[in-house]
């Protein structure tokens, strides 16, 4: 039940000068970057009485490119509703999401 409670849930970003308008901060591998190599990367995270996730690399591809890490710090600020319209807590609930990383000018990152 509390993994549907979060995926009805959306992720808010805090904003900043280092963000996009109205988009994520992406922190595209460097190295992968000039090489113009694509990857992915999945992240689980666990949610925090507080709404703050604390998440980690399930998956890369490929690996050693750093795609991992870049997804852990596109993570950093994002948060979850602490509680849903109906008052539960979502302290606890785990989710999973997966970025895709596209070379090119500029480079992109889409969620899935």
């Amino acid at each position: 039940m509390r993994a549907l409670v979060i995926s009805a849930l959306f992720l808010v970003g805090a904003s900043g000068p280092a963000q996009a308008q109205n988009g994520p901060r992406i922190f595209y591998p460097a190295t992968a970057q000039t090489q113009g190599i694509g990857g992915e990367a999945t992240v689980e995270c666990l949610v925090g009485e507080d709404g703050r996730l604390t998440c980690e690399t399930i998956e890369e591809a490929p690996v050693n490119m750093g795609f991992g890490a870049a997804a852990l710090r596109m993570t950093e600020d994002l948060r979850i509703a602490p509680r849903t319209r109906d008052g539960v807590s979502t302290a606890g609930g785990r989710f999973r999401r997966t970025y895709v990383f596209e070379p090119g000018p500029p480079p992109t990152v889409t969620n899935r």
